[in-house]
């Protein structure tokens, strides 16, 4: 289930360099001041707690960890399994590394006017909006 007109929507700076665009139960993750795209997806929140499914990740992000050039494209889980098989990794490390690329995340948050504070990894980070 997709959010919509959340207190979320908008677009949040750390001032670290990193963005998340949250957008009627879309969002976008990018890192460079909003320039080098990360991952995207759809997400839903609901009494404080936000749930992030990603949906594609960027050939930029996840190429180097995997060591293949996936260039500058959006890869989906099936396209980046493609990939990684061709890449030479066996099926069972593919699926292993999506796990971590594609797994839902549910982190708590709350909004105050133009401030997001949003736990992420169990650390709380605190976000203006743009």
């Amino acid at each position: 289930m997709k959010a919509s007109g959340c207190a979320l929507d908008g677009k949040w700076g750390n001032g670290e360099g990193y963005e998340y665009k949250f957008d009627n139960g879309d969002w976008e993750y990018s890192s460079q001041g909003g320039i080098l795209p990360v991952a995207k997806g759809t997400f839903a929140a609901s009494d404080g707690m936000v749930t992030l499914e990603r949906t594609q990740i960027h050939g930029t992000i996840a190429g180097p960890p995997l060591m293949i050039d996936l260039g500058s494209a959006w890869y989906s889980r099936d396209a980046l399994e493609s990939a990684m098989l061709a890449g030479g990794f066996s099926p069972e490390a593919a699926v292993e590394a999506l796990e971590g690329f594609f797994s839902p995340q549910s982190e708590n948050y709350f909004v105050d006017g133009n401030t997001l504070v949003l736990t992420l990894f169990g650390e709380e980070e605190v976000w203006v909006r743009r």
